[in-house]
């Protein structure tokens, strides 16, 4: 066989000499746009692996959800803001039962929208657990705002320790909202130091003046300390679970 391909010319060339067929590498047109190197998807060999362009387009981050608490995180602000105006004489009880119970309402429609939210999608920014007890506590501050308008509503004269503690509210409210803000940008050591001071809230060592008898006078005003002392504490826990939720994901 051998001699046959020497009469007819032809010749073998070992196989370590022959070379397997490669595809040419892909070229950029002069007129193509350069596509920054952070943003260029991986390759292998010369083609893009088909489940990086599906998580590109389906795994992308959902902003809908931060959307969902800042819009409560600042219900609450408005809501501890016409609290205290009350508290200090600067609103009627009408108006402010009207402020606070709807934005109550809204408050409840956006635990709803988020309870959707987390039904209908695959992918969530931080943990689907952290983002529904988010919007529960939220939910649960403007109703314990609630509770507490129509207490003071009941006061003819609200005392200076319940004015102190509406205040604090609304420090408090004010810095859960700069880290709810803080915490959707994905600044946690901004999240952390915005809520230190809510973390720190404390209503033990504010004095009220009380009636010492046992009247209707005296009655009232423990209980709109009560409300007011438990608004404060939810405001807190609020507080810490946001801290949590930023030390988690840092």
């Amino acid at each position: 066989f051998l001699l046959h391909l020497r009469r007819a010319g032809l010749r073998l060339r070992p196989v370590a000499a022959c070379t397997a067929w490669r595809p040419p590498l892909p070229t950029r047109r002069r007129d193509a746009p350069v596509v920054p190197r952070d943003c260029q998807l991986p390759l292998v060999g010369s083609h893009v692996m088909a489940h990086q362009v599906l998580a590109s387009g389906v795994f992308r981050r959902d902003d809908r959800y931060f959307s969902v608490l800042r819009r409560q995180a600042s219900l609450c602000r408005t809501s501890a803001q016409a609290l205290w105006r009350f508290t200090i004489g600067d609103a009627d009880a009408t108006s402010t039962i009207d402020v606070v119970e709807r934005l109550e309402e809204e408050g409840l429609c956006l635990a709803s929208d988020m309870e959707g939210l987390l039904t209908r999608t695959l992918t969530t920014p931080i943990d689907r657990e952290d983002l529904h007890t988010l919007a529960s506590r939220f939910g649960l501050l403007l109703d314990r705002t609630s509770h507490a308008a129509h207490a003071c509503t009941l006061l003819d004269e609200i005392a200076r320790g319940h004015q102190q503690l509406a205040e604090q509210y609304v420090h408090a409210t004010e810095k859960l909202d700069n880290a709810i803000q803080a915490l959707a940008s994905g600044a946690y050591h901004q999240v952390i130091v915005n809520t230190r001071d809510v973390r720190r809230l404390g209503t033990d060592e504010l004095a009220i003046d009380e009636p010492a008898d046992g009247s209707r006078i005296a009655l009232l005003s423990s209980i709109v300390r009560d409300r007011l002392v438990a608004l404060c504490r939810a405001t807190r826990v609020s507080g810490e679970l946001v801290t949590r939720v930023a030390l988690k994901h840092d």
